[in-house]
């Protein structure tokens, strides 16, 4: 007896939750949504430290119902500028993503971000932005003194 309320609360909570988010019931109709990303990894050409590298992954809903789209989750140093919220069946939508490259003078950098979705199979879909950042000056020797007064034409 316990076990039976204890479903009809979670069938419930599970109904109420899709009527409140405003996401369709795929599993009553027997259709659901298909995320698919062609490319999860945008490697760019190497960029001088301080640029912004901002690159737009699409996302394709080969499923017959819509995709919902509740949140992007980008890990420290990328930035989920936008996103796609609802992909139509057959449509496609995009993740933008941004990476700032400050401080990483001569270093390969990799930064990841979550897609989460409503897709049973693809709950979660993971994006990748690397590359190599190179300095703006390469300075040898790495110290240099210069002596004379402000205004004075140093040789």
């Amino acid at each position: 007896m316990k076990l039976i309320k204890i479903s009809r609360i979670i069938v419930f909570a599970y109904f109420f939750t899709s009527f409140l988010t405003g996401y369709t019931v795929a599993e009553t109709s027997g259709s659901s949504p298909k995320a698919i990303i062609s490319q999860t990894v945008y490697e760019f050409t190497p960029v001088i430290a301080g640029t912004e590298v901002t690159h737009s992954f699409s996302i394709i809903n080969k499923g017959d119902t819509i995709l919902n789209i509740p949140g992007v989750y980008a890990g420290w140093g990328c930035l989920a500028v936008s996103y796609s919220r609802q992909i139509l069946p057959g449509g496609t939508g995009e993740s933008t993503l941004s990476v700032k490259t400050d401080g990483e003078a001569e270093n390969k950098i990799s930064q990841k971000a979550t897609v989460y979705t409503d897709d049973p199979d693809n709950a979660s879909l993971e994006l990748i932005i690397t590359g190599h950042v190179i300095s703006a000056a390469d300075v040898n020797p790495k110290v240099a003194r210069l002596i004379g007064q402000a205004g004075d034409t140093i040789q």
